[in-house]
């Protein structure tokens, strides 16, 4: 696995930070945007088919989240220069080969959204994530709204556009070492007591959920927030985030990782997506099978979900 974190969010999920578990309208990121504890941003219209606008949809630096975050812990200084970071990413040239991938990405969604979009991976990928977020949101489902948000991940854009896929892995890593380089920055005499962990999700029953990595670490999450944010799916790319609250008690989010696996050259073509190498399969130890045997009790549909590889003469 290569794994970096995703350098687009939503303005929903910057509000998810300002007001942790708990249902909110647009007011406070205003409230961030008015004294300048959010950036920009920068903003891709969607087309119908017939060329009329279908919506718009906005897209902010990653960093942001940091910049939300210090504003809810009261550090508005911290806010404001994070916030300056973000806008600087945001104009930086990595940025503008990634606005470039959405803007194409954006032209499929149009026609998806229209009911013309070709049967192949990357309708199904958004299919099946319209399916995971649905009922999670806390006004109820809107399809067209969750498939534009599903722009701001690189699952959208990332191989939607072969010929520049090079430049894209080049950009996300500049876009995420930027990001890196102004949290340390922030966090060097007030830390912020938050740690991280990326990986795919090896496991899962109804109630939990396992991350793991290439080094057999692992974190054990609720499912719950897996299926908030349409993640709670075999081999999917996850970050889950640990914040340690000022007045006691933790905070947990999963958000979407990038995989920057190299596709084989066996995998998809030109007109073809593929999200992620599903390649990678795991041979069931001692406690994977324990862990089997009880998922199956509870939940029978998750053994042909389950990757097992059988070695050669057993």
């Amino acid at each position: 696995m290569n794994l970096i974190e995703e350098p687009l969010v939503t303005r929903r999920e910057i509000l998810r930070n300002v007001k942790l578990g708990a249902p909110t309208t647009e007011a406070p990121f205003t409230t961030l945007r008015a004294h300048g504890m959010a950036s920009t941003g920068w903003s891709v219209l969607i087309r119908a088919e017939s060329g009329r606008m279908a919506g718009r949809m906005h897209l902010y630096s990653v960093l942001n989240l940091d910049a939300a975050r210090a504003a809810r812990l009261r550090r508005p200084d911290a806010a404001r220069r994070l916030a300056t970071r973000a806008s600087a990413l945001e104009a930086s040239d990595a940025a503008h080969v990634l606005r470039g991938a959405v803007r194409h990405a954006s032209e499929r969604l149009s026609a998806h959204l229209a009911g013309k979009s070709r049967d192949d991976s990357w309708s199904d990928r958004l299919t099946r994530y319209l399916e995971a977020r649905e009922g999670a949101d806390w006004d109820g489902l809107d399809r067209e709204a969750l498939a534009r948000e599903w722009l701001a991940r690189s699952e959208a854009w990332l191989h939607a556009w072969p010929e520049r896929e090079e430049d894209l892995h080049a950009a996300v890593r500049e876009l995420a070492a930027g990001a890196q380089a102004a949290r340390a920055d922030e966090t060097v005499e007030e830390p912020l007591r938050i740690d991280s962990f990326a990986g795919v999700v090896r496991h899962l029953d109804p109630e939990l959920a396992e991350i793991a990595n290439d080094d057999e670490e692992s974190w054990v999450v609720s499912r719950r927030e897996l299926d908030r944010e349409g993640l709670a799916r075999l081999g999917e790319a996850v970050t889950v985030i640990r914040e340690e609250l000022p007045g006691g008690g933790e905070a947990w989010m999963a958000a979407p990782a990038v995989n920057l696996r190299e596709r084989t050259d066996s995998g998809p073509g030109p007109d073809e997506f593929s999200p992620f190498v599903r390649s990678l399969v795991l041979k069931l130890d001692a406690r994977d099978e324990r862990w089997l045997m009880r998922a199956l009790r509870r939940d029978p549909v998750v053994l042909p979900c389950t990757p097992i590889r059988v070695e050669p003469g057993q």
